[in-house]
């Protein structure tokens, strides 16, 4: 399945590469660990095995981390060739894409419950605002952003960072209004190879609190800025770090996560965190390389991402072929949908785009079906011969179906066709989409409910200001 030897073929990411790597990592957390100065975690390590505590970082010892990669290994399990492609919510940008107009600008209110309301018709489930509302203040924009997804979703509305007490008890105050669990998100590291003391504190608070629904995830090391330009030593860092979050992870829930395995090229020209171009998939392709040594199987999901500011061709380009080469090495669901300019603008025309982008990859992917009997090839050539085509035969009928993929844009018409339809841009029939999903959209929040979570947000006005 994994194809990144010949798209690598300048480095040698074979196994013994990879076992390199690997020991790299595991010296670097016996020797140097992770700092760590948080009384309360390192009370929470004191108390485990296979860890060593200096004054102010946290080292683990190789034999614990070999048991725990054995353990993970023997739990992964390959995505089933049914596995449908998907494209998976934003993270939330700063900005929205105007397309009316054509600007770039801030999001309003108004934006947000249109981008809420289209991923739910859409089927893309998500948690955080998929746009910042920079209209509030800083302190209140994650109350708000969060408020305004509860009201019009049955799905979003979350904060995008990890809450102070005082914050986290008004999100368990909507959680009990709209009876579901807030999400959160807690990035154990902060690069390079320190522990977050903050988090680390609130999942050890509030793992087993039942009105979050909390995911803990490793850093993300800048490759050239908070991660080395060289390597394997990008990759040693990289991987001691994550494993450093998978054994607390696996210490706090008894699981075994892969490790993240996540690190972007840092452009030296535009002092930029960059997330698109050859360097990225060159770095994406060698960590799914890494992933596939580690578990034993492809890692199944990737990321749809681009530094384009608009749904252009650059965008366009850009995430077709980053989505295309995870795909061929294993990934079927795809993070990012709609964000650009990395997660600067988001686009809900870009979504439409994405969802033909993915399901492109998952044609080509999936593959053909084929006519095993030669006999029957054989004599399917003498019909045609005799016709002269083969629109009409019978195999072509019974084919035709499954074999065109049934995408919503990029249609193959010919200019004739294309003139007869009225010339419709790409970006016009993504909006033609957008609105019709629109106009199905049915989720109406309860006025008892509105009322409630507006009251919260009232209060953190006065609390968090």
């Amino acid at each position: 399945m994994f194809t990144t030897t010949r798209a690598l073929s300048s480095l040698p990411l074979d196994d013994a590469y990879c076992e390199q790597v690997v020991n790299g990592a595991v010296r670097l957390l016996d020797e140097h660990g992770l700092k760590l100065t948080s009384a309360k975690a390192r009370t929470f390590f004191a108390a485990l095995k296979g860890v060593r505590l200096t004054p102010d970082r946290i080292c683990f010892e190789p034999k614990a981390i070999h048991r725990y990669l054995s353990e993970m290994r023997s739990r992964v399990k390959p995505a089933p060739p049914e596995t449908p492609f998907v494209h998976g919510s934003p993270w939330s940008c700063l900005n929205w894409a105007d397309i009316e107009h054509g600007v770039v600008r801030p999001a309003t209110e108004a934006d947000l419950i249109r981008a809420v309301r289209f991923l739910d018709a859409y089927g893309i489930p998500g948690h955080v605002p998929p746009v910042t509302l920079n209209a509030y203040p800083p302190a209140l924009r994650n109350v708000h952003g969060t408020r305004i997804c509860l009201e019009h979703s049955p799905v979003y509305g979350a904060p995008t960072h990890t809450p102070a007490e005082k914050e986290l008890d008004l999100y368990k105050q909507m959680s009990r209004v709209v009876k579901r669990p807030i999400w959160m998100l807690a990035m154990l590291i902060t690069n390079p190879m320190k522990f977050d003391d903050a988090v680390l504190e609130f999942v050890i608070d509030h793992h087993r609190d039942q009105e979050l629904s909390l995911e803990m995830t490793g850093g993300l090391p800048c490759i050239g800025s908070t991660g080395p330009l060289a390597f394997p030593a990008a990759h040693i860092q990289g991987l001691a770090e994550d494993l450093a979050a998978c054994l607390f992870m696996h210490a706090v829930t008894g699981d075994y996560p892969p490790p993240y395995l996540r690190g972007d090229p840092f452009d030296m020209r535009f002092l930029n965190y960059c997330v698109a171009g050859p360097e990225y998939a060159l770095l994406d392709l060698a960590s799914r390389r890494l992933h596939e040594y580690l578990c034993g199987a492809p890692r199944d999901w990737g990321y749809l991402l681009s530094m384009s500011r608009w749904p252009d061709q650059q965008a366009a380009h850009e995430r077709t072929v980053s989505c295309w080469l995870q795909a061929m090495n294993g990934a079927t669901y795809f993070h990012g949908t709609g964000q650009l300019s990395s997660d600067e603008v988001f686009s809900l025309e870009q979504v439409v785009i994405d969802r033909t982008i993915v399901k492109g990859a998952e044609r080509m992917v999936k593959g053909f079906t084929w006519e095993t009997s030669f006999d029957r090839s054989y004599q399917i050539v003498e019909a045609g011969l005799a016709t002269e085509n083969y629109l009409d035969h019978d195999s072509t009928l019974h084919a035709c179906r499954n074999f065109y993929s049934r995408r919503e844009l990029f249609p193959a018409m010919n200019l004739g066709q294309w003139r007869e339809k009225g010339e419709p841009t790409p970006l016009a029939m993504a909006q033609d989409i957008i609105d019709a999903h629109l106009a199905q959209h049915v989720f109406q929040r309860e006025e008892g409910e509105i009322r409630e979570l507006r009251q919260i947000c009232a209060y953190a006005e006065r609390l968090l200001e």
